[in-house]
């Protein structure tokens, strides 16, 4: 609430990233390999976000990405192309199946100012990712 409080003038995104068939990968190769797994996600996501920007695991196989002051939502979308494809590369040694992720997104209007309803945006963006046919991103509103 702090960033959005302090710079509600300025645009911000939120994104949620949920590993597919993470129980999946956790079952047929044991938790070490799949925490591998999980490392190798978090290092990518790392290298396609600014310093500044906060990248935590929030649950199991779910990560958020809050990037501060972005020039626009086209921004935002593009860097959530260029990690989903780069997700699509990524390969652990000893296991033969590539993750897949989806990602919700949403930036913030001028004004907002409660964590908690970007972040139920976000939750939104996500539900209708994975609900789509034809991709695994999705914007709300």
């Amino acid at each position: 609430d702090e960033i959005l409080d302090t710079e509600s003038e300025r645009k911000h995104a939120l994104m949620l990233l949920d590993v597919q068939r993470f129980r999946d990968i956790n079952i047929q190769y044991g938790s070490g390999n799949a925490d591998r797994v999980l490392q190798e996600i978090a290092m990518l996501i790392r290298k396609y976000f600014r310093a500044n920007d906060i990248v935590a695991r929030i649950e199991g196989d779910l990560f958020c990405i809050f990037m501060t002051a972005v020039p626009s939502k086209d921004m935002v979308v593009n860097k959530c192309k260029q990690l989903y494809d780069k997700m699509q590369e990524l390969s652990v040694e000893g296991i033969t199946e590539r993750p897949e992720v989806t990602i919700g997104v949403t930036v913030t209007q001028k004004g907002d100012r409660s964590f908690e309803k970007v972040y139920k945006n976000a939750k939104k963006a996500l539900k209708k990712a994975k609900e789509q046919n034809d991709g695994n991103i999705a914007i709300y509103p």
